[in-house]
């Protein structure tokens, strides 16, 4: 077992052409993170139309539109895979990761070696506008950004104990055996899916 369990891993070989233009993942994708330079910017696709953070908030001078001269990383992300694409000297590198729930010799994976799920909050408890599917969101110390969700910000709201939103962020991580010890560490990680609670 030195593969990566419950994933299979390959090569991305567009990763500029995805740059430019998100509908060239092709897959079944629904939220999109990109780090840049100048900030960070959240999509979402529906109905196989993508929508940027930076075009429903144009004003919004920390959440740039992704490009090949400011892009750091990107993740498009979904259910069921995730593209990760990364800067490297003179241009970019990518990983397609998909789930695969058998073992390399075909057989299911035992629940004890399965992919573990985490769940991370999301920077933003106050709602600052809702448009075209995105949320303007500030935390605490006046940090902000523009989320992927229209989160509801009416008297009938999500609210948690502490009187505010929570917007999570959904990860899997895979483990790899070490072929002589047996040990597990993880070996991959992706993006799965950002809801509010």
């Amino acid at each position: 077992m030195n593969g990566i369990l419950g994933a299979a891993i390959q090569p991305c070989d567009n990763c500029e052409e995805i740059i430019a233009d998100l509908s060239r993942a092709n897959g079944d994708y629904n939220y999109m993170l990109a780090y840049c330079y100048d900030g960070v910017c959240w999509g979402n696709c529906q109905n196989g139309n993508w929508n940027l953070g930076h075009d429903a908030f144009p004003m919004a001078d920390f959440c740039p539109k992704p490009t090949k001269q400011n892009l750091m990383e990107m993740r498009i992300f979904g259910l069921k895979q995730e593209i990760l694409i990364w800067r490297v000297d003179g241009g970019f590198k990518g990983r397609i990761l998909t789930d695969n729930d058998k073992l390399l010799d075909n057989k299911p994976i035992p629940d004890h070696l399965k992919p573990l799920p985490e769940e991370r909050l999301l920077l933003g408890t106050d709602v600052l506008e809702v448009k075209k599917d995105f949320s303007w969101v500030m935390g605490r110390t006046g940090s902000q950004q523009i989320v992927p969700i229209a989160i509801s910000s009416g008297p009938n709201s999500v609210i948690n104990s502490m009187g505010t939103r929570k917007m999570i962020l959904e990860l899997r991580h895979y483990f790899q055996a070490d072929p002589n010890t047996g040990a597990l560490r993880i070996a991959a990680s992706r993006l799965i899916n950002v809801k509010e609670v």
